[in-house]
């Protein structure tokens, strides 16, 4: 599975010769698929549909072949759902793969809280890439009938920065990446009780893979308000990162900074740094508001004055 910290991009996509076998081409392993085959097989028509769309969507572009291996249905099957999605806007074919396309994007934008959450959330990412030139994410939490996710809604880079994996629209683990355990720390505990007792993968060096560890890291991270992952979503990558909130103080988001370079990194002053940018998206959405929105406030707000005021150096 992904994670926020993959240090690079991986192959392009391979459709394989045509004399292999549907399963060689795809090589889709069980981690792969959008659910467990029968479960997938047992949906009616709306379950597949969106189980089929959160595959395509996980792997950017996929065959007819991949998705009959992944989903477990039958491949005149899943060529009529698909050509129907086709068909409504939703997919978009090109040559012999089926993407997602800009359709549904634009379902996610008219979410209005989301837009809120971008809104605000955008200038203080732009600041902190211009003065340190790391990558910088922001991240929601994703709850549906599989396990809890992070889901990286923005992500800012330059030219100067490590070329990594993640993107918007990703989904991450929570448990082996800085944005995710900020959403564990922060959200119900009926989210942290789940995450820990489901399988913990490791990603990298550094990667909590029990539950007890874990529970421990969330009890720091609720002490410190600011999270760090060290190698544990691949190697050679560092994360840190900090809760978003909204009204009523409701977790809205994990606000992140991630560093590829070979350079020693100061956790304790990047931490500051995300704690503080957090908080300026914290008092931006207070002062739009979540329910009706409102008129956008000066651009230099307190994440910028601390950022030219010397919080932040270069990168």
């Amino acid at each position: 599975m992904p994670s926020i910290e993959d240090t690079r991009d991986g192959p392009s996509a391979h459709t394989g010769p045509p004399d292999r076998t549907a399963a060689q081409e795809c090589d889709i392993r069980d981690a792969d698929c959008p659910a467990s085959r029968d479960e997938l097989v047992s949906r009616g028509l709306l379950g597949r549909a969106v189980g089929v769309l959160k595959f395509i969507a996980s792997r950017g572009s996929v065959s007819l072949p991949e998705m009959a291996v992944a989903t477990g249905l039958p491949k005149s099957s899943v060529h009529r759902l698909v050509q129907e999605l086709v068909r409504e806007g939703v997919l978009i074919q090109r040559h012999n793969r089926y993407a997602v396309a800009p359709l549904v994007f634009e379902f996610g934008l008219s979410s209005p809280e989301l837009r809120l959450l971008r809104e605000a959330a955008l200038p203080v990412m732009e600041d902190i890439y211009e003065f340190t030139h790391h990558i910088v994410h922001l991240a929601i939490l994703v709850e549906d009938a599989d396990a809890p996710q992070a889901l990286v809604l923005e992500k800012i880079m330059g030219r100067r920065s490590s070329i990594i994996s993640s993107r918007a629209g990703l989904r991450i683990p929570l448990h082996s990446s800085a944005a995710g355990k900020i959403l564990l720390a922060f959200s119900g505990p009926a989210i942290l009780e789940q995450t820990c007792a489901g399988p913990l993968p490791r990603f990298g060096p550094n990667t909590i893979v029990t539950g007890a560890a874990l529970r421990q890291e969330v009890e720091r991270i609720r002490r410190t308000r600011f999270s760090i992952a060290n190698e544990e979503g691949s190697e050679g990558t560092k994360c840190v990162a900090a809760p978003i909130f909204g009204r009523a103080n409701a977790l809205r988001g994990a606000l992140s900074i991630t560093v590829t370079d070979a350079v020693p990194v100061d956790f304790e002053n990047l931490g500051a740094v995300v704690r503080v940018a957090a908080q300026a998206v914290t008092r931006e959405l207070e002062m739009r508001g979540t329910e009706n929105g409102g008129a956008a406030t000066s651009p230099n707000g307190p994440a910028q004055s601390a950022i030219r005021g010397g919080l932040l150096g270069p990168g």
